[in-house]
């Protein structure tokens, strides 16, 4: 192997309990390495390489880095080169890459500009390459400060010429068509980039897209960027707040989520049959208790536990159900609960959660291990296709793949693959709910007073005044109306008597 590749921890994700992410690997720059990240405020912990990569080898090397380090699938993201390096490495090993970041990937380099750069490099090496730098960090003076202070001297030292040749050579001939086979894919641009224009960045089917007006090449290194690790904590605490926030209007719009919990209740064992009835019921996300109301309503002698991370929701579901001896109301986050509590239960349950966890997949797999013997698990939860009609016109109004928060929705195939190995049996099945609104606003208002907007990374709004006017019309155009489509699953598992009940 080549290259190394080293950990790199400039940020840990504090206070996190939930199950760990996959581990992220990043590729680097042509002209840059792993020590690019040590100029970065915020960089999750991640391997990078120890030192300058050469395109020849790096698919080889990262493979065999994967082997050595016991790592079977990797989170993978690269930038400019490194990005085109990465979408290589996910087209050769699918099966090995869960999602791909892919930082101001240029869709082509023309061959005369490439010319231009291999003699302006060979006719005097360091002084292009402090050029190079500099155009690399435009828009960003103090992060070029810190770099030139730090690494740049360093850099011309060990600078490669054949090597840089070598990487001028790659991208000569590299021209990213798809996104490799991979689902969860993100390319991120930054509006001030001279080295890989805005209007040149690759155009990936599938992939989400996010412009930083005030990024130049070197984005990740900049203010307005936050890394997807090392947003997960203000994420979940964003999602926290907006469910609570809307604790007082969520019952008069969650219309959907109301009509997937009926579903859900008629999935439930009969009461009048009392080898069927739970005696001790989990409820993961209770919200407001409209669902633990017909729960305990079907199930009057059980033991529930109802949980939810949101303050104002518990609140509104207390005073919704009152006291029972027979109902604990519990204001915890329910991922933290399955990743450490070893209570076992009946019926393990949720309506219209699991999605906004980080890790829903893990979360399911925890909620069958909760379980007892012959105890069952019953949930539903929203897909990839929910609002897509929304997700569509935003991105037709946008110019780019701007995706809604259900892009990272698990689909039924990643919900198969999860309980395969957790219960012996087990169903899952798609309902599609339709609603139609009034107007634009009345669709974004419902969205806003169910706490369901989930969260961006980007600092700029979305949705502009002038893209709102678009998008109004975008509506009337294609549908002669503002309608959207929501996708729900409904889960229904049992774990056969295994004698550890």
């Amino acid at each position: 192997m080549s290259v190394t590749f080293t950990p790199r921890n400039a940020f840990a994700s504090a206070g996190r309990t939930a199950a760990p992410q996959l581990p992220l690997v990043f590729l680097p720059g042509w002209g840059f390495d792993g020590r690019i990240l040590e100029s970065a405020a915020r960089v999750p912990h991640c391997f990078a390489p120890a030192g300058f990569i050469d395109p020849v080898d790096l698919i080889e090397d990262l493979a065999a880095f994967l082997d050595g380090a016991g790592l079977e699938k990797i989170r993978l993201a690269g930038w400019s080169m490194g990005a085109h390096l990465a979408l290589a490495f996910a087209g050769a090993h699918p099966h090995r890459v869960d999602s791909l970041f892919l930082f101001s990937m240029r869709k082509a380099w023309p061959t005369e500009e490439i010319a231009a750069i291999r003699r302006d490099l060979d006719a005097d090496p360091a002084s292009f390459m402090r050029s190079f730098y500099r155009k690399c960090f435009m828009g960003d003076r103090a992060g070029y400060a810190r770099f030139a202070e730090d690494l740049q001297e360093r850099y011309l030292r060990e600078m490669d010429l054949p090597l840089l040749h070598r990487g001028l050579e790659y991208l000569e001939h590299s021209q990213p068509v798809t996104g490799g086979g991979v689902k969860d894919l993100h390319l991120f641009h930054g509006r001030r980039d001279i080295i890989a224009p805005v209007a040149e960045m690759a155009d990936l089917p599938g992939a989400a897209v996010e412009i930083f007006e005030k990024e130049g090449h070197a984005l990740f290194l900049g203010p307005e960027f936050v890394w997807p690790e090392c947003g997960l904590a203000a994420r979940k605490e964003t999602i926290r707040q907006r469910f609570s926030r809307a604790a007082a209007t969520y019952d008069a719009h969650a219309d959907v989520q109301k009509e997937v919990a009926r579903e859900l209740a008629a999935r439930l064992p009969a009461a009048r049959l009392p080898a069927a009835a739970p005696a001790s019921i989990l409820e993961i996300g209770c919200g407001s208790g409209n669902y633990t109301a017909l729960l305990a309503g079907r199930f009057p002698d059980a033991e529930i536990l109802a949980l939810d991370f949101a303050s104002g929701m518990v609140a509104a579901a207390r005073r919704r159900l009152g006291e029972s001896p027979r109902l604990a109301l519990l204001c915890r986050d329910g991922e933290e609960f399955l990743a450490t509590s070893s209570r076992r239960f009946d019926l393990v349950t949720s309506n219209a959660t699991l999605q906004w966890f980080d890790d829903p997949l893990a979360a399911l797999a925890q909620m069958a291990g909760a379980l007892h013997a012959s105890g069952m698990l019953l949930c539903s939860l929203f897909g990839p296709e929910t609002l897509g009609e929304l997700g569509r016109g935003i991105s037709a109004v946008c110019g780019h793949g701007a995706h809604l928060p259900p892009h990272r929705f698990p689909s039924l195939a990643d919900l198969h693959t999860a309980l395969a190995g957790a219960l012996p049996e087990f169903s899952c099945t798609e309902q599609l709910v339709q609603r139609r609104y009034g107007s634009l606003r009345e669709l974004l208002l419902h969205i806003r007073k169910t706490g369901t907007s989930g969260w961006r990374s980007a600092s700029r709004p979305l949705l502009t005044k002038e893209r709102l006017r678009d998008l109004e019309d975008w509506f009337m155009a294609e549908y002669g109306g503002f309608q959207v489509t929501y996708q729900a699953y409904l889960v229904q598992g049992r774990r056969q008597g295994d004698g550890n009940g």
